[in-house]
Parts: C-alpha cells; sequence; structure tokens
C-alpha cells in the first residue's frame, strides 16, 4: 500500500506545474484520494513497474569508463576446466571452489583442476558427469544433483560418492539440518540423508498456476527459517509446521501493437500496465529466487524481473526488453523479451542478473531500481565478459564473484579494481588514444586529459570519450635517440598554452587555436641537421625552463621568449678532474636548485658558477651513486632526492650525501621503474614494467598493483604520469590510461585459508587410503607418522585467495629443524625437505593475498619420523662382530673388484674420449654457425652494420693499392610507404631491395650491407667510380624490374631508389689520415646521397670531391 500511496503523489507532483491554480490543486486532490482509496480496498493486486533506461547511456561504475573496462578472469577449457558447460558453483568450508560441470565435479584450488568423474566400476564414484546442481550442507558434505535422475552425496574427506535413486532439481539444507529436495517430477519432501528415504510433502496449488513441472531452486528466509521454492509459482513452506502457501504472479502485458521508435539503450524502460492475475500465468515459470533483501524477495522468470512483497504477498514486475540487433528490420520499434534466468544479491546489496543466450549479465540497483550496468563480450577486448547462458552466479568469503555459464565456463570479477579507473585503447575505433606510446600527462581543470606521443598531442575528454588529435611535428622523425624524441613533460601557462618539449625544440601549443610555435637556442640550429636532441625539460617558479639537449642546459625566458644561458654538464670528479657526463633527466627541488640525472652520475647545478657538485658511481662504495640510467627525478617533503631509474629506486639523501638502492629483492615487481608521483601522506606510486607499486618511504613496504587490480596493464610507459590538483594520479601505458585517487586504494582485508594440496614421499604422490601414511586427504589431516625411511617429503600448498592467485605468498618452517620463516610466492608451492632425521616436527604455514595481508589462519602438520629397529645398543654390538669376521674376505673380494673395474674405467674412459670429440665437432659447427649469424642482418638476410663496418676497414688493413668505392642507398619515401601499406608489406619491400642489390653486385669481393632502416650500402674492393656508377645503375634497373608499387611517393608509382657513389684509394702508412679515410668515404657517399635526395630522388649522385674520374664526366644521374 505504501508504494502505491508513493505513485499516487509521485503522479501528483509530476502532474502539477510549480504554481499550481485553484482548480489544478482541487484535481490533485481529488486524484490523491482515488489513489488513497485503491490502497485500502485492494491490497493484494500486483504492482508493475518499469525498469529505467535513464541510467544506460552510460551505464558503468565510473564516469567515462568503457564498459568493458572492468576486466573478467576467464576460468574455462583452456585454463584446465574439463568442460565449458557450468549450472553450479559453490565454495566449501576450508575455501576450496567446487563447480558442477558436465563433465564432472571439479575441486579448485586457484592453481589447479581436481576432477571426480563417473568410473563405470566404482559404486562409489559420480553417478553421472552431468552435474546441474551442488548444495554444501553443515556437516561440509556436498550434494550433487544430475540429470541421470540420481543425487549424491559426496564426502570430501573420504572423495566418496553415496548415490541416492531420486531425480532431484534442487536441493537444501533448512536451520534444523533437515534436507529437503525438490523433484524434477515437480515433488517436494524431504530426504533422510541416511537412509535415503524420501518423504513427499504436499504442497498448497496455486489455482492459476497449472500444474506444478519442476521446482527449480530453493532458499531459506533468513528473518523465519522458511523455504521459498519457484517453478511454475512461488511457493512458501514453513518446515517447523509444514504448512505451506502458493503465490500466483501475474504476467507482464504485451508491448503495444505499434511501438516508439527505442534509443540504441539495450534495456528499454516499458511502461506496464494492471493485468489481470487470474488469466496471464499461462506459461510463466520462475527460475531463481533471493533472499536477501529483508521483507523482499527477488526473482527472475522467462518473461522478466519480479519483487515479491512478504508483508503484503504482492508482486512488483519488470518487464525487461532489449532492441532487435537486426537494424533493418521494418519496424523500428521492435523488441524481444531479456530472458533472465539467474540472481544473486551480493553483500553490497546490489542485485546480479544473469541472462540467457549472449546477453550477459547486469547490475541492477535496488535502491533506484535501475539497471546500472551491463556487461557483455567485446571482441576487441579479450578481457570482456564471456558471454553464454548465466546460470551460475556466485560471492566467494573475499567479494569474488563468480559466474557459470553454460557455453563459456567462468567468470570471475574482482570489483576491487574499481578503483582504478582504466581508460582502455580501442582497437577497432578511429576515437581512440595516440597509435604511438602515451608519453607526457596533463589534466586541465575542467577535467580534458593532454597527452604527448612524439610527434603529435591529443586530448581526451573522459566523460564523452572523445578524442582530438594535433600534429606538432610533419617530418619524418629525427633517427635519434627514443628518449629524445619522446615528449617528456606539459607545463600549462596562464594563457591556454602547453609548453612541451617538442621533436625538434621547445613548443608552446595554444589549446584555443590550436598553433604552435617552436623555440631554438642558435646553439641547436648548428647541427639541426642532424636533429635537435632534447632529453627533459623542467620549469621553476618564475615560469622559465630548463631544457637538457646534448650533455648542455639551456635556459628559457618566458617573458623574452629567447633562450639566455647554455651550461655544458660537466662536473669534477673523485679527483677533482673535469669530467663530461651523459645527461638524461633535469628537474628541480623545493629549494628551486636545478639537479641533473646521467648514466651513473647525480649533479646539483651553482647557478652563480655555472658549475655542477657531481655524484658518480663509483664500483668500490656501495653507497655511491648506482651505475643506472635515470628515469625520474623527485625530490619528497624532507628533501631527499629519489630516481626512478633502469635498476630500481634510488634515494639520495641530502644531509649524508649517501645513496640506497631498492630493487625486487626489497619488492618491486621489476627493477624497471619509469615514473613517480607522491600523494598526500607521503607514499610514493611508481610505474614500472610489471605494474605500479605503492612505496611507503618511511617503512620501506611496497605494495604491487597488476592487471587484476584494474590497471590498464602491466606494461607502463616512460615520461606517461601526471597529478592533478585534486590528488588524482594518472599513469599511461601500452592498453590506455589508469588513473585513482591514492585515498581511494584500499588494501584487500580478506584473510585467506592456507591449505596443503598435495603430499609428495620422494616425489610420488601420496593418495590417501587405509594401507597409507595419510587416511584422509592432506588438507584435513593434522599429523602422520612415516617410517624413518620415508624421509624425503615434499607439501604442495595453496593459499585460497582467488583475486589474483599468481600473486598470492606463502612463508613456512618445520619447527624441530628451522627456526626462521621462509617466504616464497605461488610460482613455487612446493616445500621439500630431505633427510630427515628420526624426532618430531611440526610444520607450519601462513599465507598473504594478492596485496600482502597475510592471513591468521595456520596449517600446523605434525609429523612424526619413527626411528629404526637397528638404532639400538645390542645391534650396533653385533654389527661390530659381524664386521670383524668379514673382514678378510672383503678384502679379497676388494682386489677381484678393483682389477674388474680398472678393466671398466678403461672402457669408460675410451667412450668417453669418442663422445669429447663428437662433442668438439658438434661445438666447432655451432660456432661457425653463430659467427654467420652475427653478421646478418635477419631481415633482408644481409650482412649487417657490425659486417659492414668490419669489412670497411679491411680494406686499409688488407686492401691493395687500388681504389675502393662505396654506395649509399636510400628507400625513397619509405616511411610512406610503410605507414599506408603496412609494416609487414614494408618489411618485404625491404627484403626484396636487399635482394635486388645482392643480384645486381656479381665480384665476389664486393659487399653489400643493410646500413640501418631503409638504408643499405655496398662496399665493391678495386673498383673506381665508373665501376660503381655502372653497379648503382644496375641496382636501379633490377629494383624497376621487381615492379615494387609504392602509390605514395612524389618521384615515382613504383619503389625506387637515392644512391650516393664515393670512391676513394686507400694509403696504408698506418699515419692519422689514414684511420680517418674510411669515415671520410662514408661522409662522401652520404653527402652524395644527399645531393641525390635533394635533386628529386630516383638518382644516382657521384661525389664530386671523392671520385677517381675527372669532373667533367662525372654523371649525377
Amino acid at each position: 500500500m505504501q508504494f502505491k500511496l508513493k505513485v499516487g503523489l509521485l503522479i501528483i507532483n509530476s502532474a502539477l506545474p510549480a504554481k499550481p491554480s485553484l482548480f489544478l490543486r482541487v484535481w490533485g486532490g481529488l486524484v490523491f484520494i482515488f489513489f488513497l482509496v485503491v490502497a485500502l480496498v485492494s491490497p493484494a493486486l500486483p504492482v508493475y513497474a518499469r525498469v529505467s533506461s535513464s541510467a544506460l547511456n552510460q551505464p558503468q561504475d565510473q564516469p567515462g569508463q568503457s564498459l568493458t573496462s572492468l576486466r573478467f578472469r576467464h576460468i574455462d577449457t583452456s585454463t584446465g576446466l574439463p568442460d565449458n558447460h557450468v549450472e553450479s558453483i559453490l565454495q566449501d568450508h576450508s575455501g576450496f571452489i567446487w563447480i558442477g560441470t558436465w563433465s564432472g565435479l571439479v575441486r579448485y584450488d586457484g592453481y589447479h583442476f581436481l576432477v571426480f568423474k563417473n568410473n563405470p566400476d566404482d559404486p562409489n564414484s559420480l553417478s553421472n558427469d552431468n552435474i546441474s546442481e551442488l548444495v554444501l550442507t553443515s556437516d561440509g558434505k556436498i550434494w550433487v544433483a544430475t540429470r541421470s535422475g540420481t543425487l549424491n552425496r559426496f564426502d570430501p574427506t573420504t572423495q566418496q560418492f553415496t548415490r541416492f535413486k531420486i531425480n532431484a532439481s534442487s536441493l537444501i539444507q533448512d536451520r534444523q539440518g533437515t534436507l529437503w529436495v525438490g523433484t524434477a517430477a515437480g515433488q517436494f519432501g524431504r530426504l533422510d540423508s541416511q537412509t535415503g528415504v524420501f518423504q513427499p510433502q504436499p504442497l498448497t496449488n496455486c489455482p492459476n498456476s497449472g500444474p506444478q513441472t519442476m521446482i527449480r531452486k530453493m532458499e531459506i528466509d533468513p528473518e523465519t527459517g522458511a523455504l521459498w521454492m519457484v517453478g511454475t509459482a512461488l511457493y512458501r513452506f514453513d518446515p517447523v509446521t509444514g504448512q505451506s502457501n502458493c503465490y500466483s504472479a501475474p504476467m507482464p502485458p504485451k508491448p503495444a501493437p505499434n511501438p516508439a521508435p527505442k534509443s540504441d539503450d539495450l534495456i528499454n524502460a516499458v511502461p506496464v500496465t494492471e493485468n489481470d492475475p487470474a488469466t496471464a500465468t499461462s506459461g510463466m515459470r520462475f527460475t531463481d529466487v533471493s533472499t536477501g533483501q529483508p521483507g523482499a524477495l527477488w526473482l527472475t522468470g522467462n518473461l522478466g524481473l519480479y519483487k515479491f512483497d512478504k508483508t503484503n504477498e504482492t508482486f512488483t514486475v519488470f518487464r525487461l526488453e532489449k532492441n532487435s540487433p537486426n537494424k533493418d528490420q521494418p519496424n523500428p520499434g521492435e523488441t524481444t523479451a531479456l530472458n533472465v534466468v539467474s540472481l544473486y544479491l551480493d553483500k553490497e546489496g546490489v542485485l546480479w542478473l544473469g541472462a540467457d543466450g549472449t546477453d550477459g549479465i547486469y547490475k541492477f540497483d535496488l535502491k533506484t531500481q535501475k539497471i546500472t550496468a551491463h556487461y557483455s563480450n567485446d571482441p576487441a577486448n579479450p578481457d570482456s565478459y564471456a558471454t553464454g547462458p548465466t546460470w551460475a552466479i556466485m560471492e566467494d568469503g573475499s567479494g569474488l564473484l563468480w559466474f557459470g555459464s553454460v557455453l563459456t565456463g567462468i567468470n570471475v570479477l574482482d570489483r576491487r579494481q574499481t578503483q582504478f579507473t582504466f581508460y582502455r585503447r580501442d582497437p577497432l575505433s578511429d576515437n581512440n588514444f595516440p597509435k604511438t606510446p602515451i608519453q607526457a600527462l596533463y589534466q586541465e581543470p575542467g577535467g580534458k586529459i593532454w597527452m604527448g606521443s612524439n610527434s603529435e598531442i591529443a586530448s581526451f575528454n573522459p566523460q564523452d570519450g572523445t578524442f582530438q588529435h594535433f600534429l606538432t611535428y610533419s617530418r619524418p622523425l629525427p633517427t635519434t635517440r627514443p628518449e629524445a624524441v619522446a615528449i617528456s613533460a606539459f607545463f600549462p601557462d596562464e594563457q591556454d598554452g602547453l609548453w612541451f618539449d617538442g621533436v625538434d625544440g621547445l613548443y608552446r601549443f595554444d589549446r584555443k587555436t590550436h598553433q604552435t610555435q617552436v623555440f631554438r637556442a642558435p646553439e641547436m640550429l648548428q647541427n639541426v641537421g642532424q636533429g635537435i636532441e632534447i632529453d627533459s625539460i623542467a620549469q621553476d617558479n618564475q615560469k622559465n625552463f630548463w631544457v637538457l639537449s646534448k650533455n648542455a642546459l639551456y635556459y628559457f625566458e618566458t617573458a623574452s621568449l629567447q633562450f639566455t644561458r647554455r651550461i655544458p654538464v660537466t662536473a669534477p670528479d673523485a679527483n677533482g678532474t673535469l669530467k663530461p657526463v651523459i645527461a638524461r633527466i633535469v628537474n628541480l627541488d623545493k629549494q628551486g636548485e636545478v639537479w641533473v640525472g646521467g648514466i651513473g652520475f647525480l649533479g646539483r647545478l651553482d647557478r652563480r658558477t655555472g658549475q655542477f657538485k657531481g655524484y658518480f658511481s663509483d664500483p668500490n662504495n656501495p653507497k655511491s651513486m648506482p651505475n643506472l640510467t635515470p628515469n625520474q627525478l623527485h625530490t619528497d617533503s624532507r628533501g631527499n632526492i629519489w630516481i626512478a631509474s633502469s635498476g630500481g629506486l634510488i634515494q639520495f639523501n641530502s644531509s649524508t650525501e649517501y645513496f640506497k638502492l631498492y630493487t625486487e629483492k626489497e619488492g618491486f615487481p621489476s627493477n624497471t621503474l619509469l615514473g613517480l608521483l607522491e600523494d598526500e601522506n607521503g607514499n610514493f606510486w611508481i610505474s614500472s614494467t610489471r605494474g605500479l607499486s605503492k612505496f611507503n618511504p618511511t617503512t620501506g613496504v611496497i605494495r604491487n598493483y597488476d592487471t587484476s587490480d584494474g590497471l590498464q596493464g602491466n606494461q607502463f610507459n616512460s615520461f606517461s604520469y601526471f597529478k592533478n590538483s585534486q590528488g588524482e594520479m594518472f599513469f599511461g601505458g601500452e592498453n590506455g590510461l589508469t588513473a585513482f585517487y591514492p585515498s581511494q586504494i584500499a588494501e584487500n582485508p580478506y584473510n585467506p585459508p592456507v591449505v596443503l594440496t598435495g603430499m609428495e614421499l620422494f616425489n610420488r604422490p601420496v593418495v590417501p587410503g587405509p594401507d597409507s601414511v595419510l587416511k584422509e586427504p592432506i588438507w584435513n589431516t593434522n599429523s602422520i607418522t612415516l617410517d624413518h625411511s620415508q624421509n624425503f617429503v615434499s607439501f604442495e600448498i595453496s593459499v585460497l585467495s582467488y583475486a589474483a592467485p599468481q600473486n598470492n605468498r606463502f612463508r613456512y618452517r618445520l619447527e624441530g629443524l628451522e627456526n626462521d620463516w621462509k617466504e616464497a610466492d605461488s610460482s613455487t608451492r612446493s616445500v621439500n625437505y630431505a633427510s630427515l632425521q628420526p624426532g618430531e616436527y611440526i610444520f607450519r604455514v601462513q599465507g598473504s593475498n594478492a596485496t600482502g595481508v597475510w592471513s591468521d589462519q595456520e596449517v600446523a602438520l605434525k609429523i612424526v619420523i619413527n626411528p629404526p629397529w637397528w638404532d639400538s645398543w645390542w645391534f650396533r654390538v653385533l654389527a661390530a662382530l659381524f664386521v670383524l669376521g668379514i673382514l678378510v674376505f672383503w678384502l679379497r673380494w676388494w682386489s677381484h673388484r678393483i682389477e674388474r673395474r680398472n678393466r671398466m674405467l678403461e672402457a669408460l674412459i675410451e667412450e668417453r674420449t669418442k663422445e669429447l670429440a663428437e662433442a668438439k665437432e658438434r661445438a666447432e659447427a655451432a660456432n661457425l654457425e653463430l659467427q654467420r649469424l652475427a653478421v646478418l642482418d635477419e631481415l633482408t638476410q644481409i650482412a649487417n652494420r657490425r659486417r659492414f663496418d668490419q669489412y670497411l676497414l679491411a680494406q686499409w688493413e688488407y686492401g691493395k693499392q687500388a681504389p675502393v668505392s662505396l654506395l649509399l642507398c636510400d628507400v625513397d619515401f619509405f616511411k610512406r610507404f610503410n605507414d599506408n601499406h603496412g609494416h609487414q608489406a614494408g618489411d618485404n619491400c625491404l627484403y626484396q631491395v636487399a635482394q635486388a642489390i645482392i643480384r645486381s653486385v656479381g665480384y665476389t669481393k664486393d659487399l653489400a650491407a643493410r646500413f640501418g632502416g631503409e638504408e643499405f650500402a655496398v662496399i665493391l674492393p678495386e673498383t673506381g667510380t665508373s665501376g660503381a656508377w655502372q653497379v648503382a645503375r644496375t641496382i636501379q634497373l633490377e629494383l624497376k624490374r621487381l615492379n615494387i608499387r609504392h602509390g605514395f611517393s612524389d618521384t615515382d608509382d613504383l619503389v625506387t631508389l637515392s644512391i650516393g657513389v664515393a670512391t676513394i684509394t686507400p694509403t696504408h702508412d698506418n699515419s692519422a689520415t689514414t684511420r680517418e679515410e674510411p669515415k671520410i668515404l662514408i661522409a662522401a657517399a652520404d653527402a652524395a646521397l644527399y645531393q641525390a635526395k635533394e635533386q628529386g630522388r630516383n638518382r644516382v649522385v657521384i661525389s664530386p670531391t671523392m671520385s677517381t674520374l675527372p669532373e667533367e664526366e662525372i654523371a649525377y644521374s
């Protein structure tokens, strides 16, 4: 009745304007009285409601987060599950997961599957492998209903099945311990678990529900202890009084004949009018029931979702409909009913709905009574929900949700991963993150996120998921170090500008006009042809910039837009010698001091003198700067410098000037640390190549997170990190962007059980049995007694936390042998003890979950090893006499044995000598193959750069007094070819070009090699300029004959080459000039190649300064 009054008030309020007239007020009062009367006179009428789709415009937990960004862990036949048909899942008292499949009963511990199947020769085995229902009773037994018409009781301790001839479709144990069974034939009754006698219990019939055909599900009412059952109707049975009630649910009406066109939402809101239950229940059947909400039941049926008010005994019906997938249907408003077959009310009060077919699962909010999220399969996301008819939903002790499907196995969802927001890269969409790695990050106060990526920057709106891309560098990227090309940081200004280190200078991007300005120091422009390398930038309190480029610091003033200072990065070493360093990164500390980091170097700039105080790596001093490459410098609130490096986290104590290194040994998942941000509590959040870590610099405690926690991936990118003014952190990686508030990241408090799941003696499994040392399974055993000869024992350990089993850890010790705990991860879950002496021991094991929370539960297995019977004084005396009696005999036998052994050794030595000779031959052959591979380019199958350098130098060391020519060849517009035809086509093009060059070079002393990228080189010993020109033209003709279509070249429709030719006659006097001649030859050929490109490409240009022809005979094309 309360619900109806609220509905009446809602209609009145929605109908009245903000300032209603007197007439409207009177009208509203009459409507209110009408609803009041209806509520009083018809309390048993059903109430219908609509499922609103307003929340489905963005059906997810986080704004802007992709629906499929939640990762589901899949357990199916590819991971070891015997069958993908799963209809029932439960967790027992020990923490094991039990799975009912169509191929037997499965026990799962997070690592391995133990399968129990039917054995026709064993009456104590499972009666049939096709399992439909599992129920755990208070005594630890598991009841297994199969489709063979036989019910099984399984005892996990004896691993034996007891069969009962009853065709059970559902069963449950009440508060008094009585087992109640519903059958496929519609019967209900009590089952005596000892005798197997089934006592039918009649149920009250519903006049309009038709005959009861099958009881599909039973649940205990947590408030009264009554049993609720569903089939063609809803039944309530009191096991104390034996009384039952039946409730017929109304069937939602069909939609109007000509419905209005629906939106693209998956679930449509369907207005429902009252229907007469006396004529509407034909064909109705319930499939599942949940008793978790106080005062109400939730039920699924073949025609909708139902809420049953236990007080008023009324139904509220939710008709669930989805749009037809056929977009070309004649009636655009046609919808089909969503068939929900399972439901589960979790500990957080969320109702989960499992759909039939391929519709996935749904979240239903009990407060708003709306579907708030839908998860189904996304072909572009391998971690999305593996869609299939979802017939089983279970929540384990840690809060994980398990969804069983009859087609795709099990989906496991850890809802803790929603602490991290994952903006996912969609490989099938053009509206996406930059194609190259996400680097620098910045978020505007309005929420838009900016990302840098080599030659472009992009903006991302998390609210609507849209991207904008802006190209900041249109030419081919320089062939320089990747970190010099990468954008390392963004710095906003007050005029909507965004400053960053671009490909060839300091850039300012106007976020309103989308215009870009580039600023370069004069010294940078001197080598612009070689590329302007900017490694890192930092901004001071005056909004000016420190720019690190080619081991020099440049100071840029934003007021004058000029570079005003250049400081070479050099520092005196321990001996006072001024020493250049390889600088990689620059940053400022809290006091505004400028720090520079390089490989094995940390330096602080004295702005007054322009000198650096350097801290260098010293292999003899463990407290010196480690010889590692820095990726980021960070100053904490105490003034200490922290360096995320290629080999761990480096701490520099500014007071003691000592360094300390934290690595995988201290708990980091990887030594390659990329980015570091500090939260409001002083904790560091550090990205790496294997996930994200939270590091407490005070305690040294490390907590690691990976994809199972909701991260974008385990591989993060360099320079890709940012913290906004609200403390939200962003880290970019190969699969997208991870965002989170550190204060909201809570550790998993679950104390996981730890169990022993296996035992071996001398590496052979011990099977429980009457004649075995194990009378029961090892996980249920408190003590074992072994013979003295059984002193090589192994135990397998499982920590039963399923969120990320691969990250669980355990520690163990054997009291009586060990005093300290030994810690191990889940990659090695076996513990071995060899040569245990007779005595008593206690094997203790403790476990922790994936976030490092150690359980207060402990395994304590008592081990008794009995001594041998001969370990006594009288046996020792007898043994001594026996030894004396046989000593003479032994000595004679020993002499004969030595002679025989010598003969055997001689034969063995001869055999081993032969084997060593054969092994030597194989090693020499393998060495020759390795030498060949060391000088071969894997892609083009011609000589590599290393071989090129060796062979070119050999012309001066061993060559004749004859000219040597060099061809440098470059594939014209190869980047366009690669970008438009793809990398595979690009690789194939390079291979064909290389083979064309090989076929064009006929002289046996000539060498063709891959010079780098799309460049090739040909060394022509004893060949002058004229002969070299002929070879170059032959190469071009041979390439033209291959007819490789380019389609994006400004020169020709086919793939062409630009070739530079240079010739030199080596001198052999070992002078300094002679040693420089190879470099001069390469530089001349490179200059000629550059001229060939400048003159239009697809031509041969001979270096005029390096030619054996007269000037007037030099051919240029």
